[in-house]
């Protein structure tokens, strides 16, 4: 999920917001899927991204990534992420992670069950003045990926808590 906010309003919509405090918690989990005849041979990718970023036209930022060809269990987070990866002092983020998980790990791709899930906590933008203008509890999103039959079976979730916006808390979950 991606957000791409061209106009500069100084009183946001909330559902504009609310597609913000989404793409800010950007927890993108990914998997590669093989047509039932490669099933046999073929194996999972499989990815989750908690935090991705780029300033006007840096090269982009992806320090907390699980990411596995053949698709195998990894986790990695980052307490104090803030401090960790050096974001701005008006962004905070209190935890982020990423994982991946193929089970059984020893089975056949076709025999697995595989996914990657992706989470933020404590994730906020604030004005010079400590004002949040845009913020998350707690953010998360996930994606699965069997086989069924000889094809490919996905699912995929995301919840988003504890919402904020222009320092007015909302209290919402969204799947």
């Amino acid at each position: 999920m991606s957000f791409n906010d061209r106009s500069r309003s100084a009183h946001p919509s909330p559902r504009r917001a609310t597609r913000a405090a989404v793409a800010l918690a950007a927890c993108a989990a990914s998997l590669t899927v093989v047509t039932s005849a490669q099933a046999a041979t073929a194996t999972w990718t499989c990815g989750a991204d908690a935090v991705t970023t780029s300033v006007v036209g840096t090269s982009t930022l992806n320090p907390i990534t699980a990411r596995r060809t053949p698709c195998s269990d990894q986790s990695v987070g980052l307490p104090n992420t803030t401090s960790a990866i050096g974001l701005a002092p008006t962004i905070n983020a209190r935890t982020a992670y990423a994982i991946t998980s193929a089970k059984p790990p020893t089975a056949r791709p076709i025999q697995q069950s595989v996914g990657g899930a992706a989470g933020i906590a404590g994730l906020s933008l604030q004005t010079a003045g400590g004002t949040v203008v845009i913020g998350v509890d707690a953010a998360q999103s996930a994606a699965t990926g069997t086989c069924q039959n000889g094809k490919a079976l996905l699912a995929g979730t995301s919840q988003v808590t504890g919402l904020t916006i222009k320092a007015r808390r909302y209290r919402w979950t969204a799947c």
